[in-house]
């Protein structure tokens, strides 16, 4: 869609990008900012990477690309200093470009100021926004830009993605599976230890009836408990695919199948369904800021009674 845009040469005044955190929103943005600058771009319909416009924009200092944000707060000081830049005229480029990242975070003040420059931008000036939504922002903004969605990925492409990325590590497919069509997502699953957690999951799933359930849930650091439920979802997830004799495309960590395997005498089908619920919940209500601990030693004790089918 974006090639389209260059190669047709009709630039919108302002575009919103939306889409998930991960999807790739602010990394588009700042291609395409580097796109519309590009001295080779009417014929290659992308950047070229390598002429002087180019490596500044990549090195992050092109003097007609301004980015601001993310912020917790994007104020009207930054607004204004946006208008300001495309106020001027480019000095090396086509276009006076501003990336707004995290535009959802934008106060009212910030989002009235830049309302006039959208409604009436210099002929080359060029706004991109990001946000999860087009909700997410003023509708008076966002009925003011083109929209771009960024949509998930197929399962496929995320697992193209991992493997480029992570070439050779074990857990590309459990981290592509993770990441729900999310690139950003699945690179999380490496670069925040999520082997350890899905390790500290696995202990749950395979010895549950044994585990020592106050200790454990009192060694899960608070960073960790995010990560630990995520995988523990996983991991049932694909028990369930065990117990139903799901197809072999459904499985979510192919790497240790033989582990969740042997672990599955100890699941039923109900049982399975109904642990996966039941962990769904604890992180739903831990994002709602109930007790960490008390949460995770409550299902933890429901997981000890379904694997036992004792648990109504």
């Amino acid at each position: 869609m974006l090639r389209g845009i260059l190669r047709s040469g009709r630039v919108a005044h302002a575009y919103l990008f939306t889409g998930a955190d991960g999807a790739g929103k602010s990394a588009f943005a700042r291609e395409f900012s580097k796109a519309l600058n590009c001295a080779e771009s009417h014929v290659l319909s992308d950047a070229c990477d390598s002429c002087g416009s180019c490596l500044r924009a990549s090195r992050g200092n092109h003097p007609d690309i301004l980015e601001i944000g993310p912020d917790p707060h994007l104020r009207m000081e930054q607004v204004k200093a946006a208008i300001k830049h495309v106020g001027y005229k480019p000095l090396e480029g086509r276009f006076k470009v501003v990336l707004l990242l995290h535009a959802e975070a934008m106060t009212d003040q910030a989002a009235n100021c830049l309302l006039k420059s959208l409604e009436e931008p210099p002929d080359f000036s060029v706004f991109v926004l990001t946000a999860p939504s087009a909700g997410s922002v003023p509708p008076t903004v966002a009925s003011r830009c083109q929209p771009i969605p960024f949509n998930a990925c197929t399962l496929e492409d995320v697992l193209a993605y991992t493997r480029e990325r992570h070439a050779g590590h074990p857990m590309c497919e459990a981290a592509a599976f993770w990441s729900g069509g999310i690139p950003g997502r699945a690179d999380l699953f490496f670069e925040r230890d999520y082997l350890g957690a899905r390790n500290k999951a696995l202990v749950v799933v395979e010895r549950i009836s044994e585990l020592d359930i106050m200790g454990f849930a009192e060694g899960l650091g608070k960073e960790e408990t995010s990560p630990f439920l995520d995988c523990l979802v996983s991991l049932l997830r694909d028990l369930v695919v065990i117990a139903a004799r799901g197809r072999e495309g459904l499985f979510g960590n192919p790497d240790i199948r033989d582990r969740l395997e042997a672990a599955s005498a100890s699941w039923s089908l109900r049982a399975a369904l109904v642990a996966l619920e039941e962990t769904l919940r604890t992180r739903t209500v831990i994002s709602l800021n109930a007790n960490r601990r008390l949460a995770v030693e409550v299902l933890l004790l429901k997981l000890r009674a379904l694997a036992g089918d004792g648990y109504n």
